[in-house]
């Protein structure tokens, strides 16, 4: 597989891995040898069940040590910036003395972490539009998996934090709920705040994620940017012409399936790494005055790395 430049590169780094290791007792092992994330970057990790992705979250999150290698967050060590709140998460976990409401955290944390009138008025405005009100004072074990997982994210986001860790947010979440933290996802990056996010959801971290880190066995197997990943797309078209048309216009090399659908209509599925996205293939054929009936991603880029890499 490719490997992009680094996200480093690009910006001031918010994140910096160097050397990090973890083992496990079966002898699997996390190896992130270097990595920079910018700031005000939405980084996704993808990757299969026990890829490592949550146990990465974990080491930047300060809930596992690592056996060798570091962490710094804005150019100081994670320890000193987990002490000055600079990180927040929200894992698919309950914590200890679970059996306290979900009202009595909150309050809890609000107190600790600090929180303004601002982010406080912005928790009541979470939790006013999420309806989470009626079942706050229940104990979390009581709560349903969405409720757990509502209440995780609202007291992630609690005070001020440069950084935001988000194991599979949008696991057990309805749609309608799940599109709520979407749009507040991309309103925290949009303020500059770094968000690094783990979810099975390829749709949803497709529309989140600037940097996509591709997990398997423990390693980061490939990265990539958004636009790289957009020109990856495989494209549906149909249109009126013939199947010789096509193939001079468009060139046999950015052609993966090509059949006729009906007299003088064809369907043909494109790469869109070679034909360079949907513009690529859109332009050329308007230009030649076609009458294009269809055109679709049919595998976006996310979807054809994610099964390249597991592959590979």
């Amino acid at each position: 597989m490719k490997r992009f430049p680094d996200s480093g590169e690009e910006g001031p780094s918010m994140i910096r891995v160097r050397g990090l290791k973890y083992r496990y007792r079966g002898g699997f092992t996390l190896d992130v040898p270097n990595l920079h994330l910018r700031a005000g970057q939405v980084t996704a990790l993808v990757g299969p069940n026990g890829s490592g992705k949550t146990t990465f979250l974990g080491l930047l999150a300060g809930l596992l040590r690592p056996d060798e290698g570091s962490v710094e967050i804005g150019g100081e060590p994670l320890e000193s910036a987990l002490r000055r709140r600079r990180v927040a998460a929200a894992f698919d976990f309950l914590p200890p003395q679970s059996n306290l409401p979900a009202s009595i955290w909150i309050r809890t944390l609000s107190r600790l972490r600090a929180a303004d009138p601002d982010q406080l008025a912005r928790l009541d405005r979470i939790v006013h539009e999420d309806g989470m009100a009626p079942w706050l004072n229940r104990p979390l074990p009581r709560l349903s998996a969405g409720q757990r997982r509502q209440a995780a994210l609202a007291m992630a986001v609690i005070g001020d934090w440069d950084i935001l860790l988000l194991d599979e947010p949008f696991a057990s979440l309805d749609a309608e709920t799940a599109a709520r933290w979407m749009r507040r996802i991309e309103r925290f990056a949009a303020a500059g705040k770094t968000i690094v996010v783990s979810s099975h959801r390829l749709l949803e971290l497709d529309r989140l994620g600037d940097w996509f880190l591709f997990l398997r066995q423990g390693r980061i197997r490939h990265e990539s940017s958004k636009d790289d990943l957009a020109a990856c797309d495989e494209i549906r078209v149909v249109l009126r012409c013939s199947e010789a048309t096509a193939l001079r216009i468009l060139g046999p090399t950015a052609i993966r399936e090509i059949r006729a659908v009906a007299p003088g209509v064809v369907s043909l599925i494109v790469d869109g790494r070679v034909a360079g996205g949907l513009a690529g293939v859109l332009n050329p054929l308007v230009r030649e005055g076609l009458e294009v009936q269809r055109i679709e991603p049919r595998l976006t880029g996310l979807e054809r790395t994610y099964h390249e890499v597991g592959r590979a």
